[in-house]
């Protein structure tokens, strides 16, 4: 999942193939979690906390088999999230979406992008942020295959945490102008690039809306 732009009104990104989280959950005697420490920590209180909502016995064994890094931009909180929520209640038979279990874990609110995509892949445009409702999924589009994205991960300090990321969000203030002009960038220019499979048009727009 990857990030093109995100105000307060709404935000743009793309799911990407090739990196994402692969989780088996298993029925136990106990809650057991496998795989890198950061991953299995996070996993747990996720998994403990679906637990709690859902009134289900503590009797999981989930193993972490693939991950992406975190505080890169690549949504990775969302995306385990919402895989150990997934696959916790659906073992115990439990239906529930993936916009309703992204809003009883908290995600969801500063974007909708991350939901969305682990929901249906794809490029997605979400409505914003509104009081009182989830993020609303404006437009979800294929992208081109034969389009590729090399992810280059600098061995520098990540990116912020995601309580020091919430409380940055909450001191941004959007711009009028600047809003105006990623809408036009992404309704007359991005979207049809993607479309029409223009490739130059689509990096040209990327570019602009990431200055």
């Amino acid at each position: 999942m990857m990030f093109f732009g995100n105000l307060r009104h709404g935000g743009e990104g793309l799911a990407i193939e090739g990196r994402g989280y692969e989780i088996l959950a298993e029925k136990s005697e106990e809650l057991e979690v496998l795989g890198p420490e950061k991953d299995a920590d996070r996993a747990r209180k996720i998994a403990e906390r679906v637990m709690q909502i859902y009134n289900i016995p503590h009797q999981v064994k989930i193993n972490i088999l693939e991950s992406i890094p975190m505080h890169v931009g690549l949504s990775s909180t969302t995306q385990l999230t919402l895989a150990v929520a997934t696959a916790i209640t659906k073992l115990f038979g439990i239906k529930a979406s993936s916009v309703e279990l992204a809003e009883k874990m908290g995600r969801g609110k500063n974007s909708g992008v991350g939901t969305y995509a682990f929901m249906k892949g794809g490029f997605i445009v979400d409505g914003g942020i509104k009081e009182g409702r989830f993020p609303p999924l404006i437009s979800r589009h294929d992208f081109p295959e034969e389009w590729h994205f090399i992810i280059v991960t600098p061995e520098i300090e990540r990116g912020l945490d995601e309580k020091t990321e919430e409380e940055l969000f909450k001191q941004i203030t959007a711009s009028t102008d600047i809003a105006r002009r990623i809408c036009h960038s992404l309704v007359m220019k991005m979207l049809p690039s993607i479309v029409e499979r223009d490739i130059k048009g689509f990096g040209q727009v990327l570019t602009e809306v990431q200055r």
